[in-house]
């Protein structure tokens, strides 16, 4: 099997390009034809896994790795294709027509290749750990066993989506915070070291008449003149340590369990999570997925270990015959709101609808937390850093003051 790029008129003589998968040369001249398209160069141009043999090694294409933004993109088109109530390798050929990039154009060269293979479009998935995790793996699973593959892909896009879209929303509103904090720090010292030195300077040498604001400020200025590069350079290691902690087990787990606990980003936290918890579960469900399997995909989704680590202590629970709202509430961020809802939904039967619900209702808060952390937090901030310019600059000028008040007429 080999893709091959063409260059081709069509029966009502207009110029097309593009790409398509074969056996060989006049198989993909065939094929060509076959739709009304007369090539006019046809070359290869990357060769695909067909029959075990593999145009890269393993290693290679288990990188192969699409972004986010190629995610959604991959996983909209195929369901778009696939509502159209096209056949699935008919769907994946049409998204490789499309002219994406070229290592999608390759990756669904790859999928095509291993479906005609014989595997079913999750197990050739699965080859794919980089670009699609256990979680698409196992809702495109359940859609292939309860036969609505095109909705739970769908339902896939959407979900992606909406985690995307709420992860760029956290994101955008601690950067303008971080900048004005970074600018505020940098502003300060380059006062405290640079230009209050040089004020000084013209007055009297007798520290001991300063005020104590302009001792302090005196003394901060001379610390980090000498102590500056060593001070930036055990702040940098300090960074570095913190985020090799930060990939081992034990720093990950207490890291986020911090992150939980924080007063108000840990609030946000928590309810980002849960939310992100709630509608992944009821997708896996709505797809066919069982209960335990659902519950083992979906704690690796949430990035934060502490839930994951519940979460999983929660499936064995439910795996030994225990109800999976009392489960729950055995547990600190999984009770509450969530585990009402799980409890109502076994009860009344309607589990995946009442856990998208809540979702959706937990993302309605984040979303007003957020607006209002954007609103509050950076007018604190900027009045904390006047506070602190409001010092430098009095303790800049009460020296003067007191010289003018001393000897009048100078």
């Amino acid at each position: 099997m080999a893709e091959f790029e063409y260059q081709a008129i069509t029966r009502s003589g207009e110029a097309v390009r593009g790409h398509i998968v074969a056996d060989n040369l006049d198989a993909a001249r065939d094929l060509l034809t076959g739709r009304g398209i007369f090539p006019r160069r046809l070359e290869v141009c990357a060769v695909t896994v067909s029959e075990g043999i593999q145009a890269r090694s393993a290693t290679e294409i288990s990188r192969l790795r699409l972004s986010m933004r190629e995610r959604v993109e991959f996983i909209t088109r195929l369901a778009d294709a696939l509502e159209a109530q096209l056949g699935l390798l008919e769907a994946l050929s049409v998204v490789q027509g499309e002219k994406p990039r070229p290592h999608m154009r390759f990756l669904v060269g790859e999928l095509i290749a291993r479906l005609k293979s014989g595997e079913s479009f999750s197990e050739a998935l699965s080859h794919y750990p980089r670009s699609f995790s256990r979680l698409h793996v196992a809702i495109v699973a359940g859609g292939e066993a309860t036969g609505r593959l095109d909705y739970m892909m769908r339902q896939l896009a959407r979900l992606i989506e909406q985690q995307q879209q709420m992860r760029s929303q956290i994101t955008t509103a601690g950067l303008y915070p971080c900048f004005v904090l970074c600018l505020g720090i940098i502003s300060v010292v380059i006062i405290v070291t640079w230009i209050l030195p040089q004020v000084l300077a013209t007055l009297t040498s007798n520290s001991s008449l300063w005020p104590a604001p302009t001792r302090i400020l005196i003394w901060l200025s001379i610390y980090l003149r000498r102590w500056g590069v060593l001070i930036g350079a055990v702040l940098v290691g300090a960074v570095v340590v913190w985020k090799l902690w930060k990939r081992t087990t034990v720093g990950r787990y207490v890291i986020d369990s911090l992150k939980l606990r924080l007063p108000f980003y840990g609030k946000v936290q928590r309810r980002w999570a849960l939310a992100r918890f709630a509608r992944t579960w009821s997708v896996l469900l709505e797809g066919g997925v069982g209960m335990i399997e659902a519950l083992g995909v979906v704690g690796g989704t949430l990035g934060n270990a502490a839930l994951a680590r519940d979460i999983a202590a929660m499936r064995e629970q439910v795996r030994r015959g225990v109800s999976p709202a009392q489960a729950m509430n055995e547990y600190r961020w999984l009770g509450g709101l969530l585990g009402r809802t799980v409890r109502v939904g076994q009860e009344t039967g309607r589990l995946a609808e009442l856990l998208k619900r809540t979702a959706d209702s937990l993302d309605r808060q984040t979303d007003i937390a957020v607006k209002r952390f954007m609103t509050l937090f950076p007018a604190v901030l900027i009045v904390l850093l006047a506070g602190v310019v409001g010092f430098i600059v009095a303790a800049t000028l009460l020296p003067i003051v007191e010289m003018e008040t001393a000897m009048p007429g100078l």
